[in-house]
């Protein structure tokens, strides 16, 4: 009851792909998952992917046969878990925070929720592996998810796990996750011993000038 697949061209929200996370609303002693969630357009590739992984599943664990108001079984078993947006690891509505406003990225996106107790491998475009220093997974980017779509015995609830992440482009905020400060950005301070008080100076200087020109 497991269907593996790749999803490409998904976006990265909510990712802990190097340090295992705890839920906030987790049971005590809860064991930490590898997890993120892999965004993506409605009618997709992926899209397309997860929904056909989904039913393929669902027809083997629940069977083809009509019930009695004559809907297929594993149709009828889909959406009763669907009640459950917990159970189920894909949603085509809006994640939202506890006040209801939705969550950056997931305005008008479909999305899988997919983790793992072990890391996932993750790689760059050329296959080469991704550390943490390297600042290439980051909320928005843009990635391939290798991923298990599968139920369990029981019949409970619908999962992803998360294979692995391949790097493929810079997200919306590759600026704000990725750029990081240059050299030429600091002063030198190796030629005299009152560089750093001047450079103080300096920044406090420049704040000044500026401070009738910023509005809030």
């Amino acid at each position: 009851m497991a269907h593996i697949v790749t999803l490409p061209n998904v976006a990265l929200q909510f990712v802990y792909l190097f340090n295992p996370h705890v839920a906030k609303n987790a049971a005590a002693g809860a064991v930490p998952y590898y997890t993120a969630h892999l965004c993506f357009d409605p009618e997709s590739e992926a899209d397309k992917i997860v929904r056909s992984a989904i039913a393929s599943v669902a027809k083997t664990a629940f069977g083809t046969e009509n019930n009695a108001a004559g809907v297929p079984m594993w149709q009828a078993r889909l959406e009763k878990l669907k009640e459950n947006a917990s159970k189920v690891c894909y949603s085509t509505k809006p994640k939202t925070d506890g006040t209801g406003a939705v969550w950056a990225g997931f305005d008008g996106k479909h999305w899988v929720r997919a983790s793992n107790k072990n890391q996932p491998t993750l790689i760059n475009r050329d296959k080469s592996p991704i550390t943490e220093q390297m600042g290439l997974l980051y909320p928005s980017v843009i990635v391939n998810a290798r991923v298990d779509i599968w139920i369990p015995k029981d019949g409970s609830a619908i999962n992803a796990t998360l294979f692995g992440v391949q790097y493929v482009e810079e997200g919306a905020n590759a600026t704000r996750y990725v750029r990081r400060a240059s050299a030429d950005d600091f002063p030198d301070l190796s030629g005299d011993s009152d560089s750093a008080s001047n450079a103080t100076d300096s920044a406090s200087n420049a704040t000044d000038d500026e401070a009738d020109s910023i509005e809030f």
